[in-house]
């Protein structure tokens, strides 16, 4: 017999980072690019942290008696418990510095719950829709999409500068302290030199030039160095044959 489960959430850490928020402003560039209003459980939550997110973005200080005024004209004094609710999250312990700690909580159980949605909804369709091979086959497909859609929704749409600057300037500070960027080396010197180092994450790197080229081979070659010194590497070919593809490594 099925059992009601509790959805998976991280209630201390979003009181948490309310509260980190409203001691020290500065942290929410330092989350902003990580968590989002609806990836919040609590209904209080969310709706302080979209003040806030709103505030902020507007160049608006967001201290708690302002986040409180804002509250109250946005007639959204209810959603977080009256005044009583704002000051008590207002008050949870929190230590600003672990700002991002606790909205990767917050992100880590709201990527869990988009998931378990997913899955749900899959197996609806599975007990419900009559299905062939190809329909199954599509709905697998459906499936992984979700999830993948799920894992990078972090990184979707517009994003704000002050946020991205950022990482640029804690990127920029691990290399003048001589720590390297996380790259791929492609095992080609003259082409690592080009791209600075290697492949670096997130990128999408294209091959174009005409046919018989050897497009096909330098990708092969790139992807056998990779697994030899890097990790495994997922090769899709729409014009070799796994068999083939083997003979020509």
């Amino acid at each position: 017999m099925d059992t009601l489960r509790t959805p998976p959430a991280a209630p201390q850490a979003e009181a948490a980072l309310i509260s980190a928020l409203l001691q020290d402003p500065s942290a929410y560039d330092r989350v902003n690019t990580h968590v989002r209003a609806k990836d919040f459980y609590r209904l209080d939550c969310r709706e302080l942290f979209a003040t806030i997110a709103r505030l902020a973005e507007a160049s608006k200080p967001f201290d708690v008696a302002v986040v409180a005024e804002a509250i109250s004209t946005a007639g959204k004094l209810d959603a977080v418990g009256g005044k009583a609710g704002f000051f008590a999250i207002a008050q949870t312990p929190a230590a600003p510095e672990n700002a991002r700690s606790y909205a990767k909580l917050i992100r880590e159980a709201a990527m869990r719950r988009a998931l378990i949605a997913a899955a749900a909804a899959a197996i609806e369709a599975a007990h419900t829709r009559p299905m062939t091979e190809e329909d199954s086959a599509d709905l697998a497909a459906e499936m992984a999409n979700a999830a993948d859609q799920i894992i990078n929704t972090h990184e979707e749409g517009f994003q704000p500068v002050r946020g991205l600057l950022g990482k640029v300037v804690e990127g920029m500070e691990r290399r003048f302290q001589g720590q390297r960027r996380p790259v791929v080396p492609t095992g080609l010197a003259e082409l690592d030199y080009a791209l600075s180092g290697g492949f670096e994450p997130s990128q999408l790197i294209i091959l174009a030039a005409r046919p018989g080229m050897g497009k096909s081979a330098l990708a092969a070659q790139i992807a056998c160095h990779v697994a030899e010194h890097v990790g495994p590497v997922g090769f899709n070919s729409l014009e070799m044959s796994g068999t083939g593809l083997m003979e020509r490594l």
